[in-house]
């Protein structure tokens, strides 16, 4: 008999490769909170709270929104998942057309980091 990879059913798979799918289907499964994808929501939470606000002070108004969007610029959190790249690499593209502060290099190199190795 030959040496055929098999599925979880034990049925022989065409591609060896789809193995490969399985398993990052499988880490994901493992991983309860994506820290990237959570920040984003964070910080896209308090950017529509900022801007409905009524304070004519920006500092006050905004001061949740400016410490997350500092935090995740300086202290980019790991992406664990694929919808976590699709967020940083959505956000980074919504900076780069209004080019607020310098968010997009770390949210581009976090996603491609995840991309590269399967996580950050």
């Amino acid at each position: 008999m030959t040496n055929v990879p098999t599925g979880p059913a034990g049925e022989a798979m065409s591609d060896p490769r789809s193995v490969l799918s399985g398993y990052h289907a499988a880490m994901s499964a493992r991983i309860a909170v994506d820290p990237m994808l959570a920040m984003i929501r964070a910080l896209e939470s308090e950017r529509e709270r900022f801007n409905a606000s009524d304070d004519p002070d920006d500092e006050r108004a905004g001061g949740q929104y400016f410490w997350l969007f500092d935090q995740l610029k300086r202290r980019t959190p790991p992406i664990y998942t694929d919808e976590g790249a699709i967020a940083a690499l959505q956000l980074a593209a919504r900076e780069m057309e209004h080019s607020t502060g310098g968010l997009e290099e770390p949210l581009v190199a976090a996603a491609l980091a995840f991309i590269r190795t399967g996580r950050a």
